[in-house]
């Protein structure tokens, strides 16, 4: 009706508004593709608004249909409704039990006008000659018609998940928080009609049900894996003492050192023709701070100007790469680009191609598999050669970082060993913390052992605890050297609801 109407036709005009300045302003789009965003915005809504008049036209109930008859003409020219006296208000109230017909102990809104085509103030009509029993099963057979409307639109919103590698249902970030909320209200307004008073007790006894099944069932399970380990067989002890046992190994710190050395050495005698005879070439080390998309743009694009400054031989210099975050994942593709382009003509690190890449979005495939699929029901698989996963927003970041960097990130820590070992190629070092107790998990394709052991010296004896734990150790048995790099890179790049 009009006056329904009302508000959402205001907040339509003025979003459209607000988007048209936006994309003019700030997008710098041109007012063509403006107006053709906002004509497929407005087809959206006719198209929604189709199909739920379509729907209730067809399955609510009137007074006509119940009665099989027209209600008498006349009976509508009573005026407004009766005034309801405060002796008789408080009479009903007596009469209402206090859950089931909760609604009644509530003031009444007394209508008497309301807006009729072409916004013209008419009477509210009088109902008095309506039988209760008989309005009341008009209401109730429209309530359940509205919820099941809902309850079918939740569903469909939620198999939208299943088309998200889809382009077309790649939506925006807000536009993934605007259908949570509407997801959200239409699930509340569902119960409340169903429920009543029980309501919050039946939300309450709803979530605790997850929460116990989430923690029994791996359909409901909300743990977020890495992809390539085996979590299949039986976990690792992570207690403190087999991580001190393993931090404090004499044998694996000893092993790691000459693999590091020998690395170093055949590093060094890349290098020995970049100086004059008699001096040591310096080593560079890079380490990038996080910040996210930024971080990563902003990584690269610094490697590319101090690989410009030096002669385009950065990579050939550096023995290592740390770090955190979104520049640690820049830093770690600008490698992998480095590495191909010495084995291709067809690749240069210097092609703003790269830069492209690394601004575009990653956050909106994220914020709809969390909407869709993560909050409520993971029904989706993914499988990593023997292993198979559950889908969540954790495989939607690193599908959408393979898309922009052309897969060069796609490969298991095991592959980039040798390249390592050989000093063709920096040593990565990713170093998440971990929740359980907030040591280092250091995370390589070679052995960095000695990274993890803290004592000073074998003849004095310190009572220390281990402040990191190697991952490809410790965790050997569960194929850690299988693991996806994307999957390390996110480690080291999470944050609260987001990235896991």
């Amino acid at each position: 009706s009009l006056n329904n109407a009302l508000i959402p036709l205001a907040f339509t005009l003025t979003y459209m508004y607000c988007s048209a300045q936006f994309q003019l302003t700030k997008e710098l789009l041109s007012p063509g593709d403006v107006v053709l965003h906002l004509l497929g915005f407005l087809i959206g809504i006719a198209g929604f608004q189709l199909v739920a008049v379509g729907y209730f036209m067809r399955t609510n109930t009137d007074i006509t249909r119940l009665q099989g008859s027209q209600p008498d003409p006349r009976a509508d020219q009573r005026g407004p409704e009766r005034q309801v006296s405060r002796a008789e208000q408080r009479q009903q109230q007596r009469l209402a039990t206090r859950w089931m017909r909760q609604e009644r102990r509530t003031p009444k809104w007394r209508v008497v006008t309301y807006l009729v085509p072409p916004l013209r103030i008419a009477l509210a009509r009088s109902i008095d000659h309506y039988d209760r029993q008989l309005l009341r099963q008009v209401i109730w057979q429209n309530h359940i018609n509205g919820s099941i409307f809902e309850v079918v639109m939740v569903l469909s919103f939620l198999a939208l998940g299943a088309l998200g590698d889809l382009d077309l249902f790649a939506i925006p970030t807000a536009a993934s928080a605007f259908l949570l909320a509407t997801m959200i209200i239409m699930l509340l307004s569902a119960f409340t009609s169903w429920f009543k008073g029980w309501t919050v007790t039946v939300i309450v006894a709803v979530v605790l049900l997850l929460d116990a099944f989430s923690l029994r069932t791996d359909r409901f399970l909300a743990d977020n894996r890495a992809y390539g380990m085996d979590y299949g067989g039986k976990p690792a002890a992570y207690a403190i003492g087999p991580v001190t046992e393993h931090a404090f190994n004499d044998s694996a710190t000893a092993s790691s050192l000459r693999q590091a050395r020998a690395t170093l050495d055949l590093w060094a005698e890349r290098n020995r023709p970049l100086y004059a005879e008699g001096h040591k070439p310096p080593l560079v080390i890079v380490s990038s701070s996080g910040g996210g998309l930024r971080a990563m743009l902003w990584t690269y694009r610094c490697l590319q100007l101090a690989d410009s400054l030096v002669g385009g031989d950065l990579m050939d210099r550096t023995a290592l790469i740390s770090g955190s975050s979104g520049g640690l994942i820049g830093a770690a593709y600008y490698r992998q680009v480095d590495w191909l382009a010495g084995r291709t003509d067809t690749v240069d690190v210097r092609d703003r191609r790269h830069l492209d890449a690394m601004s575009e979005d990653i956050l909106n495939p994220v914020a709809f598999s969390f909407v869709t699929n993560d909050l409520f029901l993971r029904y989706r698989r993914v499988k990593d050669g023997t292993h198979t996963y559950t889908r969540d927003r954790g495989y939607a970041f690193e599908r959408r970082l393979n898309e922009l960097t052309g897969d060069l990130l796609h490969q298991r820590l095991a592959d980039l060993r040798a390249a390592e070992e050989r000093a063709e190629m920096p040593l990565l070092v990713m170093s998440p913390t971990t929740i359980n107790d907030g040591r280092r998990l250091l995370i390589a394709s070679s052995p960095v052992g000695f990274l993890t052991d803290t004592r000073t010296s074998p003849f004095v004896t310190v009572d220390a605890s281990p402040e990191s734990v190697e991952l490809s150790r410790f965790f050997r048995a569960q194929e850690a050297d299988s693991l996806r790099l994307t999957s390390a890179l996110r480690m080291g790049a999470t944050f609260p609801y987001i990235t896991p």
